[in-house]
């Protein structure tokens, strides 16, 4: 606008340029007359002058669209700069082999047509922008859980990676825990303690009786060697008395008792016709 609407010839106009509208920047100033128009000092200025010359001028003041650029972490655009309004399409790029794509993410207020899409759309603002294609590890998408008969857990799920305590229950009377024991999934379980690998988990805490202490006999005399048992007297192997026991103590007994006679046989006299008898056996 010029700072009045009328002047003389010759008198120094000057203008000032109206503020842009958003997306736009100033252009410069133009002279809508036909034939030769007026000298501007500066026509791409915002504010100017000019000198009146001896008829009415018409003074213009244009604006343009400004060009904003558009940044995409992760992806691509079918534009690296726009105007405000203009539709920009993204996709995303490569990523690593252990992430997935989570989400678009933006700090410069754009709405998404789909900002979990893989491609997706937005309307340029009227500012530089800026895009990311936000990652997540392809294990954080997957939270298993751990079932627990006659036990806990902690924690009570995960994801993989994560290690998991058993400590059991209340222990029942008289038992005391025997295992853990896997009933579906996949753990691997050392002591008290597994990791989460990628499957939910069902475990059973096994108990088993506490065994009690049998009280300790005196030990018993041999066969062998109390005589009052049946023995020879010529001693034996004791063993304890169970089944292989009882065996070492019948073959023991019976060589000692072929020895002891073998020995008494050669302990002999002779007698009237001839034939030898053990001394220490009665005669009749």
């Amino acid at each position: 606008m010029a700072d009045k609407s009328l002047y003389g010839a010759g008198e120094t106009v000057t203008l000032t340029a109206d503020d842009p509208m958003p997306g736009e920047e100033f252009d410069g100033w133009v002279n809508g007359e036909q034939g030769e128009g007026v000298a501007f000092a500066d026509e791409g200025a915002t504010n100017t002058t000019f000198v009146m010359p001896a008829k009415n001028v018409t003074v213009t003041a244009t604006y343009k669209n400004v060009a904003y650029s558009v940044t995409v972490q992760g992806g691509t655009a079918d534009k690296t700069t726009a105007t405000m309004g203009e539709t920009i399409t993204i996709a995303l790029g490569e990523i690593p082999t252990d992430t997935l794509f989570f989400k678009w993410a933006s700090a410069d207020d754009i709405s998404f047509a789909n900002a979990y899409g893989p491609t997706t759309t937005f309307i340029m603002p009227a500012k530089n922008v800026t895009v990311k294609a936000e990652l997540s590890s392809i294990w954080d998408t997957f939270i298993y859980t751990i079932d627990v008969t006659g036990g806990s857990t902690d924690p009570v799920s995960g994801k993989p990676g994560t290690l998991v305590t058993l400590p059991a229950n209340e222990t029942p009377e008289g038992k005391q825990l025997k295992e853990w024991r896997v009933i579906s999934g996949l753990a691997t379980i050392s002591g008290s303690t597994f990791t989460i690998r990628d499957s939910d988990v069902s475990i059973e805490a096994v108990w088993e009786d506490i065994a009690e202490e049998e009280p300790t006999d005196e030990e018993e005399p041999s066969v062998g060697d109390d005589p009052s048992l049946g023995g020879c007297g010529c001693g034996s192997i004791v063993a304890p008395w169970d089944a292989a026991g009882i065996f070492l103590q019948i073959m023991s007994l019976t060589i000692a008792c072929l020895i002891y006679y073998a020995l008494a046989a050669r302990r002999t006299v002779p007698t009237e016709n001839g034939k030898r008898i053990p001394t220490d056996v009665p005669r009749f």
